[in-house]
């Protein structure tokens, strides 16, 4: 909630053709970078199993068990995923798409991450 000019930010990069390719990532892959790629992969309508099996193999890399903090990656990404099924009324996309626009992302920025990615 605190970060979302953050959140607009990093997402915004995806409408921009000029950025691409994008390499994006965070020191183990879970946190930030496991969000981000949540985010994105809920408004281009993967599913919630796969974004889940995608989020786990992070979770497997060395650098993520270096804590022993396996469960706990696993339990972060419930965490989140349960987030935006709460979030509002709709599917998990849906409210998804709903919290971007509200971090200040357009409908037509959505639509143009959609035509690139898509």
């Amino acid at each position: 909630e605190k970060n979302r000019e953050l959140i607009a930010r990093e997402i915004r990069a995806f409408a921009n053709k000029d950025n691409y390719p994008i390499y994006f990532h965070c020191a183990i892959g879970r946190d930030r970078t496991g969000c981000l790629a949540f985010l994105l992969h809920s408004l281009l309508g993967v599913s919630e199993r796969d974004m889940r099996i995608d989020y786990e193999i992070s979770a497997l890399s060395e650098s993520a068990n270096l804590d022993d903090s396996f469960d706990k990656t696993l339990q972060f990404f419930s965490d989140v995923i349960e987030y935006f099924i709460n979030y509002g009324k709709g599917t998990l996309q849906e409210n998804v798409e709903k919290f971007v626009l509200e971090c200040g992302i357009t409908s037509e920025e959505i639509l143009t991450i959609r035509k690139i990615l898509l």
